[in-house]
């Protein structure tokens, strides 16, 4: 009669393969900076140029990032993998969504929000029609 080791089994031997591997965690591939005047966001937009990104702000104050790189030509190969990407970031209400600037340099999209000064924020008399 032959006995196993339990750490022979098929299934011990899977599970102490792999017992330190983790589900991937969802990554935003957003990288932030506070500071007192504003926010700054960098986004990498590798491959896309300048024509085929487009950012809007919608009445929700959602910053809508949207890239698409136009079909390749018969025979043409992509640089990178992705032809498309859309993301969206929900500003916070201390964010002056009127100044807001976004550009794209070397396959970075920078964007800067600028928070609302404490003059603007400022309580005053509303006049009775």
């Amino acid at each position: 009669m032959t006995t196993r080791n339990s750490t022979t089994q098929p299934s011990v031997v899977f599970n102490e393969l792999f017992r330190n591997f983790a589900p991937p965690r969802p990554v935003t591939p957003w990288r932030w900076v506070e500071k007192d005047e504003a926010w700054r966001g960098e986004l990498d937009l590798p491959g896309f140029a300048k024509e085929e990104v487009k950012v809007s702000l919608d009445k929700e104050r959602v910053l809508l990032i949207e890239a698409k790189q136009p079909e390749p030509a018969e025979g043409e190969e992509r640089d990178f993998a992705r032809s498309e990407a859309t993301y969206r970031v929900r500003l916070p209400r201390e964010a002056d969504a009127e100044k807001l600037e976004a550009k794209l340099e070397n396959g970075v999209l920078q964007v800067t929000i600028p928070k609302l000064t404490p003059d603007s924020q400022i309580a005053r008399h509303i006049e009775l029609n």
